[in-house]
């Protein structure tokens, strides 16, 4: 499936010191994963901590942020 990322996200990437890499494996191996409406919330566990990924799904996946937890 095709993804996209926001601007948003990619200021995030840099300001947290998050890989785009690692937003893609959160996305595509999460540990855990919640729903809330049309958002979705991907957890992995890194060597440094918990990422949460909110995505939007439709015929696409639309990274909107990312944080640590």
């Amino acid at each position: 499936m095709r993804v996209s990322m926001s601007r948003h996200l990619v200021k995030r990437l840099k300001d947290r010191h998050i890989l785009e890499q690692e937003v893609i494996d959160a996305v595509d191996y999460p540990e855990k994963v919640l729903k809330k409406g049309r958002l979705y919330f991907y957890r992995k566990k890194l060597d440094r901590g918990i990422i949460e990924v909110v995505v939007e799904r439709t015929s696409f996946i639309y990274v909107i942020t990312v944080y640590w937890v």
